[in-house]
């Protein structure tokens, strides 16, 4: 064991250029290895807030109704009606404005309403799906932290 210290110490000190090369090398690949690990932890760190913070903590969906049956088909059973507008039948919460004030009652926090529906976008050609999330942008900064700068 001790010639094998012997021959280690005789070559450092002999190439002392090439030793300081070699430390530095070592020190410069650490330091990188530290400072990519460190900055991936933070990436990974903001990237978990800003999704916890931009995504609501409780969704309050409607159910699927189906549409109320019409007077005509209770006593004609063979009447057919096409493109009748009927609004009780529309999609989303019945009395959207009493769901939320019984909410803020009981729920510690805020709440802000939004509405979700499908499109198609036809752009150079090609059509693609998308959903289409509308928010009040005044009412959205109490709940959600997307209009800070952070």
């Amino acid at each position: 064991m001790n010639l094998l210290l012997d021959i280690a110490w005789t070559h450092v000190t002999a190439r002392v250029r090439q030793t300081l090369v070699g430390m530095a090398g070592v020190a410069m690949g650490v330091g990188f290895t530290i400072m990519m690990a460190g900055l991936m932890q933070g990436s990974q760190i903001d990237f978990l807030h800003q999704l916890v913070d931009t995504m609501p903590h409780v969704t309050v969906q409607d159910e699927r109704r189906s549409a109320p049956e019409q007077p005509a088909d209770r006593e004609y059973g063979a009447v057919q009606m096409s493109n009748v507008a009927n609004v009780s039948s529309r999609p989303g919460i019945k009395y959207p404005q009493s769901v939320m004030a019984s909410l803020k009652s009981w729920i510690p926090g805020d709440v802000t309403p939004s509405v979700r529906t499908t499109a198609i976008i036809d752009h150079g050609g090609g059509r693609v799906g998308i959903t289409l999330v509308g928010i009040d942008p005044r009412q959205e900064v109490r709940v959600s932290k997307l209009a800070s700068p952070t």
